[in-house]
């Protein structure tokens, strides 16, 4: 089950239980998958909450970690390992963090191709049948790109991330994509394989991008919930966000 269109009711209060939800707890739900459910920040995590291990400038992020780090491999970027899974997950504190399963993250990717391709190749090459075997487990990462083309709607599943066409790629989702950040770019979990310092991104008019680790871009948290979670109220809306039960 997957939430799709311009802004469905989909968002969550996690990691606080202030009566008004703070911009960095406020996260949506990507979807329901087996018996978990899939959120990502709803805007992008601040030094505040990702420290500055990884960090450029104004809540920018090196993906590799540093400017210094040309890899594309994910276990080896202290984004990932110093940063989500180290000082994010301080931050929130036990009570929360034990909210969050540990998944196995496929993080093998997909050559250039997937820059230009759609839904449902993205998704084969990532997490479907054509996947790498290369895994990482860990409780925090990024948005897998068919996430991504997935949060439009049906109607855009065929449409190509990027194009020469202005008008016939992603660009042209953005009023009925609610994970697209508005005139911003951010991350994606998934390298590019055709370049051992490619990796995609999502760019700031909404159409897919392979660039290099080593410069910076909005990072958006993402991970799954334990399977026991439970909802204490809220009715998904942004005002009015789902509440986890303590």
């Amino acid at each position: 089950y997957r939430y799709t269109g311009a802004n469905p009711n989909n968002y969550v209060c996690f990691g606080s239980t202030a009566s008004t939800c703070p911009s960095a707890n406020l996260y949506r739900i990507i979807g329901v998958f087996g018996d978990q459910v899939k959120l990502i920040h709803a805007t992008y995590a601040t030094t505040a909450e990702l420290g500055t291990a990884a960090h450029d400038v104004n809540n920018y992020f090196y993906w590799s970690g540093s400017s210094s780090n040309e890899s594309n491999i994910w276990s080896s970027s202290t984004l990932n390992t110093s940063s989500l899974n180290g000082t994010f997950l301080i931050n929130l504190g036990t009570t929360w963090t034990n909210k969050i399963v540990t998944t196995t993250w496929n993080i093998g990717g997909g050559s250039s191709i997937l820059q230009r391709s759609n839904a449902k190749t993205a998704y084969d090459y990532e997490v479907g049948a054509n996947k790498s075997s290369t895994t990482y487990n860990a409780k925090i990462g990024l948005p897998y790109l068919n996430e991504y083309y997935y949060a439009a709607t049906p109607t855009y599943w065929t449409s190509p991330g990027a194009s020469d066409n202005n008008e016939d790629d992603y660009r042209k989702s953005i009023e009925n994509n609610w994970m697209y950040l508005n005139n911003d770019y951010f991350w994606i979990i998934s390298p590019c394989t055709s370049f051992s310092i490619s990796l995609f991104g999502v760019s700031i008019g909404g159409y897919v991008v392979s660039t290099n680790v080593y410069n910076v871009s909005r990072v958006r948290p993402t991970f799954n919930l334990v399977s026991s979670v439970k909802t204490s109220g809220g009715s998904g809306t942004q005002s009015d966000p789902y509440r986890i039960e303590l």
